[in-house]
């Protein structure tokens, strides 16, 4: 029987487990420092006990959580997001036993530069040892060796992902075909050519594999069974590449288990996870919270004053929009245009003449938008998310614009990732509203809270630097 060919990564856990203990250690030093400016530290009981805390509490979330395991294919973005949610139950495991122990006397200042020291240098510490193990990857340490059956379009596209990115660690041997002589070799050389996968057994038992990755047919393939348990008894890493029908599909599927059964959608939504959505419902809360309650006495009323003295009619304007779910709300608006009949089929456009001179400032600065904080606040908006759009314009780009209705599996936002990126204001042409939409779905498939900051951050500085398509 061979031995385990996975010597090092074993202890990577291991070796991260012992980082974060010593970082968060460092970490209580340091804000320590901060709070009580002297190297020497003079701790009584309270203090001891909230040191045992810091680690207790880490170490038993290290133990029931995977934060400190890096798959290969990891992007940072996942690691951030999945450390981010890992510290909010740190914070709150802490928070819960300081309140529970009566430790009263421990400094909330202590505690805080504590929490965000922590949190930095945690994020940092994963960010670094990733960008260490896609460098000693690359130089081709801790790799393994893999071969592939199947060389079908799926089969050659996971050969050249693999294969081609060294920071992966994999080195492919490469491709056994389902029928002998059936391969198809014009994307791949010969010399990654190995046969039909009647030779799989025989490949395996001559040379050192480590992982074989399965790519599943229609039908149920005889060879399978023997190859799962070859594979079982030897220390061999067996995966199956399912039949999906990509072709069919056209993107990336999401495979969910029931029981032993997988089971897949078309599309991960982050925002289904109900802590997700409790997490990005907190913030919306927050955020418009301090917003109105900010500018409603000074901005709101300035505003408001400036549009009644210049212009005729209502300081106002509202509009039935679709939401989330395709669900109708009306949608508040400082008044930007001339009371005029078409304002809920037309839309603005360049020069438009409905305009008024103080509303194409307020549209061109973002502050027209100010009064859906009320919408975000009482829950029919989020502060980030697909723009929502006027019914009409709902109805016809569901008709001609494919899978424009997903944009509505989320709350419609006051600002969001498509308008961050340029696809705002007027659509002239179809090839708009479908790079809109698109840019709409890959945030509904990627949502994450740094994610909603980051656009939070850039919106900010487009409302100081203009946009050219805000008018």
């Amino acid at each position: 029987m061979k031995k385990s060919k996975f010597g090092f990564s074993k202890y990577v856990p291991i070796i991260n487990a012992i980082l974060d203990i010593s970082v968060v250690n460092f970490s209580f030093f340091v804000a320590h420092f901060y709070r009580f400016p002297t190297l020497r530290w003079r701790p009584n009981e309270q203090d001891a006990e909230f040191l045992f805390l810091v680690n207790f509490i880490w170490m038993v979330i290290l133990y029931y959580h995977e934060s400190n395991e890096y798959s290969r294919t990891l992007s940072f973005e996942s690691i951030l997001r999945r450390f981010s949610g890992v510290f909010f139950l740190y914070t709150a495991s802490l928070y819960l036993f300081l309140f529970m122990l009566n430790l009263d006397t421990i400094s909330r200042l202590w505690i805080l530069y504590f929490l965000i020291t922590a949190f930095i240098l945690l994020t940092l510490a994963r960010i670094g040892a990733l960008l260490f193990f896609k460098w000693y990857r690359k130089h081709g340490k801790n790799y393994r060796k893999i071969v592939i059956v199947g060389t079908d379009s799926v089969s050659v596209q996971l050969f050249h992902y693999l294969r081609n990115d060294l920071t992966l660690g994999y080195k492919v041997l490469g491709l056994f075909d389902f029928d002998r002589g059936g391969a198809d070799l014009q994307n791949i050389s010969s010399a990654h050519y190995l046969g039909d996968r009647a030779r799989l057994l025989e490949y395996l038992e001559q040379n050192e594999v480590d992982e074989v990755y399965w790519k599943l047919g229609r039908d149920i393939d005889p060879h399978l069974k023997k190859v799962v348990e070859y594979c079982e008894n030897h220390f061999i890493r067996f995966r199956m590449v399912p039949f999906l029908g990509l072709d069919v599909l056209g993107r990336k599927p999401h495979i969910d288990m029931y029981h032993l059964i997988p089971v897949v959608t078309l599309r991960k939504e982050p925002l289904q996870i109900p802590s997700n959505r409790m997490l990005k419902r907190s913030f919306d809360v927050l955020f418009s919270l301090i917003v109105l309650l900010l500018l409603a006495p000074t901005v709101f009323l300035l505003i408001g004053l400036l549009i009644k003295v210049f212009t005729p009619g209502p300081v106002f304007f509202k509009q039935l929009r679709s939401g989330e779910n395709n669900k109708d709300f009306w949608c508040y608006k400082f008044r930007t245009m001339r009371v005029n009949p078409l304002s809920d089929e037309l839309q603005a456009t360049k020069h438009d003449q409905r305009i008024t001179p103080l509303g194409s400032f307020l549209r061109k600065s973002s502050l027209d938008e100010l009064p859906q904080f009320w919408n975000v606040l009482i829950g029919e908006m989020s502060v980030v998310g697909p723009r929502p759009h006027m019914l009409k314009h709902t109805e016809e780009y569901s008709q001609t614009v494919s899978k424009f209705l997903v944009r509505h599996f989320a709350k419609p936002g006051i600002t969001g990732w498509a308008q961050v990126n340029g696809f705002r204001g007027e659509t002239k042409e179809l090839e708009d509203m479908e790079k809109r939409v698109q840019a709409d779905i890959w945030y509904v498939e990627n949502w994450s809270l740094l994610l909603d900051f980051r656009i939070v951050l850039v919106t900010i500085l487009n409302m100081f630097r203009g946009e050219k398509n805000a008018y």
